[in-house]
């Protein structure tokens, strides 16, 4: 065993007068990456803060990601100690409680406190211990606060003798070596001088990537962090990296939060992106999706969360999973099962295993990795056509899975668990409000809609299912009689009141509405009992006088905005020319063309929900392609639900996108020329339901906002009412109403506002003819009140 000079000895060699002499630039071979430490003792990897160095002991100093030891010999002309810079030199373990490791040296633990709290590891740019400043450069200040025994100290840990240690050539042992982390700069600048010899320096320029800072704690994150961390890297396509940079930035601004406000947790972007409509935002759906799958790949670059799985739509599969995906053609079962066989495939499960571990596995990472917000309905789906695929291929022994419930609730009693008393009472009404015999001799004098009849139903069944859960058994329901008692129509009103918090709710009026009208017209209580119910439905909060509702109203609000309005007149043209440009057309097509027929026909034609579906060809609608031809859509007062024909030009632009839909787009897909304009893929006419959900997809997906089929009927007024207050008329007609107090009621809103406007002009009109000079004869100028 020998002893080595300390570190400042081996400095203090330099050359005569301490002179230094030009440094050689030098490259950092692959093949040797502890060239840069030879000759040098193996140190702790001290924080900035800690770097108190004296002229007979240098401790190394941390500027940014760079360390350098401020190393003295003889003293210069100047009075200051000749300094050096090396690079990083931190141990690849952790200090023990028992020992302080510097290098081959142990100190003992008797010692170690006292050295650690002295050479701590700096953790980061601006990160010091008790609050002391960082040091900007290499230098001398705060030698007079380290006292006599530290110095002592620290000079005795460095200069102890080392085993397996070659001093003379240069060398570093294997042991140290491995204790060596590599250096570690921000930029490709010059690197720190490098003690290679006791008479010259060498410059090592060099770029390596900073580590990967580890956070202790997930939750405590923010994309603040995460912008952080994404600086730092210098491994990453400076590209790639803008795009990551961008992807954080635009996902905070479609959160509307800044940075550091925004955690790092998925389940909780998800949740707030949610209730983003990416129309409204001014981007597309595509760039939403952009956005999303680039913000997951800059996390997962980052490595501050584990686990990410990065979306790769072109990933192979596996071939187990190939030639279970080659027995089914649909293309169905590929897209619903996609995502699961690309788990699959990473955790080498093959379709024969698949069970119901598997699926709630698939749950667990998707909740965890993934920013979809129905993903609840993507894996019951998954699970619903894999339990189709199971039944398609018996010959490959597959698994049926648990199918996960539904996240709609059910909380009315149905039908079939009431007595079959109640039952019967309820379809004997139903039928006499359809008028089966209106020869009867209680028959009703007027005959109900459909649709109207199938609402009462809905309406009796809600009254019987809140009436049983206020209480009363539901075996003592035996009739409607029974609902209609005074005590009965009490409890009903009182458990849907408390349902809705107590505030005004429609339907409950449309309830005790249908609960009235069974007193009266099929009970048949007397006129004081009757008077009792309706005083007890008075009690309800608001008016049972009808009016526009605050839903409808919020929605017409958006049109004050014209860019919203813009959008809507837009939407239906712009979708109609990607689905003609679409190669390959399907289903889907014919559905995506549909609502854009819809919503161009609600917009220049606001007709109801149920004329809409009915359209047929050379039945309601008269197509002319002739230029300057008119094409008519004409609906007979029989189909109409106030029994008023409707009659409208169809415009142009509607009326080619009908003719093409029928003669080009719907033979591609079905295979024949359809009669009606809305059909399933099997030929029947589409159903109510079905149109409203794929004109609501429209609205949502191309304009941007949440509206129904019947709010276009609102639309229409408001619309003629902005541009001509008290044109209430004009909007009776169009809407085909019965009565003008009908329009001014539920589809013109609060005409006050109107009315203001149309005084703003009138007085901005007459501020502008006040001031217009009017010129006379003569040349000479008479202003309007006389004067010259």
């Amino acid at each position: 065993m020998r002893s080595h000079p300390s570190l400042i000895d081996r400095v203090g060699e330099s050359a005569p007068g301490n002179a230094r002499t030009p440094a050689r630039e030098a490259s950092v071979q692959p093949a040797s990456p502890h060239r840069a430490y030879e000759r040098i003792p193996t140190q702790p990897n001290l924080s900035s803060s800690d770097e108190v160095a004296c002229a007979d002991h240098p401790i190394p100093t941390v500027v940014g990601n760079q360390v350098s030891a401020a190393a003295s010999g003889p003293s210069r002309p100047d009075g200051n100690p000749s300094r050096s810079t090396v690079p990083t030199i931190a141990p690849q373990r952790a200090i023990s409680g028992d020992e302080f490791q510097s290098g081959n040296r142990s100190v003992p633990a008797s010692r170690s406190t006292e050295l650690t709290e002295l050479t701590k590891c700096h953790s980061g740019p601006g990160e010091h211990p008790a609050g002391r400043p960082e040091l900007s450069t290499p230098n001398m200040k705060g030698v007079s606060q380290m006292s006599e025994s530290v110095k002592l100290m620290v000079n005795e840990a460095l200069s102890e003798p080392r085993e397996n240690s070659s001093v003379g050539d240069g060398t570093l042992s294997p042991d140290e070596c491995s204790r060596i982390s590599t250096p570690v700069m921000s930029s490709p600048d010059r690197a720190p001088r490098v003690c290679s010899s006791p008479s010259e320096f060498t410059e090592l320029p060099m770029t390596i990537p900073p580590p990967l800072p580890r956070a202790t704690d997930e939750k405590s994150l923010t994309l603040a962090d995460l912008l952080a961390v994404l600086n730092q890297r210098t491994d990453i396509d400076p590209t790639r990296l803008r795009d990551y940079r961008s992807s954080v930035a635009r996902m905070c601004k479609l959160l509307g939060a800044d940075p550091g406000r925004v955690p790092l947790d998925f389940s909780v972007i998800r949740a707030r992106l949610a209730g983003v409509n990416p129309i409204a935002k001014g981007i597309k759906l595509k760039s939403l999706e952009n956005i999303r799958s680039t913000f997951i790949a800059a996390v997962n670059a980052s490595g501050l969360k584990q686990g990410i799985v990065v979306p790769r739509s072109k990933a192979k599969l596996p071939p187990a999973w190939e030639s279970f995906f080659a027995e089914l053609t649909q293309h169905r079962f590929r897209r619903g099962l996609r995502r699961l066989a690309r788990f699959c495939g990473r955790n080498g499960i093959d379709p024969n295993k698949v069970d119901d571990q598997v699926i709630l596995a698939l749950v667990a990472e998707v909740g965890q990795t993934s920013l979809r917000v129905n993903q609840q309905q993507i894996c019951r789906y998954a699970t619903i056509i894999w339990n189709e695929a199971v039944d398609r291929l018996p010959s490959l022994n597959l698994q049926r899975v648990t199918v996960p419930p539904s996240q709609r609730r059910f909380t009315r009693i149905t039908p079939d668990n009431f007595t079959e008393s109640f039952r019967k009472d309820t379809d004997a009404y139903l039928a006499w409000c359809a008028v089966d015999d209106p020869y009867a001799e209680n028959a009703r004098r007027k005959l109900m809609a459909p649709r109207t009849i199938t609402g009462i139903g809905v309406y009796i069944n809600a009254a019987a299912t809140a009436l049983v859960k206020s209480g009363t058994d539901i075996s003592a329901i035996g009739g409607l009689g029974d609902l209609v008692s005074k005590e009965a129509f009490r409890s009903i009103l009182r458990f849907r009141q408390a349902a809705v918090g107590d505030q005004e709710n429609r339907y409950n009026f449309r309830v005790a509405g249908v609960l009235l009208q069974i007193a009266r017209d099929w009970v048949r209580l007397e006129r004081e009992a009757v008077a009792d119910l309706k005083r007890i439905a008075s009690r309800l909060p608001g008016q049972l006088t009808g009016r526009m509702t605050e839903k409808n109203k919020k929605r017409l609000r958006q049109f004050d905005d014209p860019i919203v309005k813009d959008r809507l007149l837009r939407a239906p043209v712009h979708a109609w020319r990607e689905v003609l440009n679409e190669p390959k057309a399907n289903w889907r097509t014919l559905a995506r063309a549909e609502a854009a027929i819809a919503v161009a026909c609600l917009t220049y034609m606001p007709i109801r929900l149920q004329n809409l579906t009915g359209l047929a060809y050379e039945k309601h609608l008269f197509l002319r392609s002739e230029p300057g031809a008119k094409s008519t859509l004409e609906i007979p007062a029989e189909e109409v639900k106030n029994r008023l024909p409707l009659a409208f030009d169809v415009p142009p632009i509607v009326a080619k996108m009908l003719i093409e839909f029928r003669d080009v787009l719907a033979p591609k897909i079905l295979g024949y020329t359809p009669s009606h304009v809305f059909v399933n893929r099997d030929g029947t006419v589409k159903k109510g339901p079905g149109l409203r959900e794929l004109i609501q997809g429209f609205m949502k997906r191309r304009v941007g906002i949440e509206f129904n089929p019947h709010t276009f009927r609102h639309l229409a007024g408001k619309l003629i009412l902005d541009r001509e207050p008290g044109g209430h008329e004009v909007v009776r007609q169009l809407l085909g109403h019965t009565t003008t107090q009908h329009t001014v009621t539920f589809y013109t809103g609060i005409d006050t506002v109107r009315a203001g406007r149309h005084h703003h002009r009138l007085l901005e009109q007459a501020m502008e003819e006040r001031s217009k000079p009017v010129r006379r004869k003569r040349g000479n100028v008479r202003r309007s009140d006389g004067k010259e």
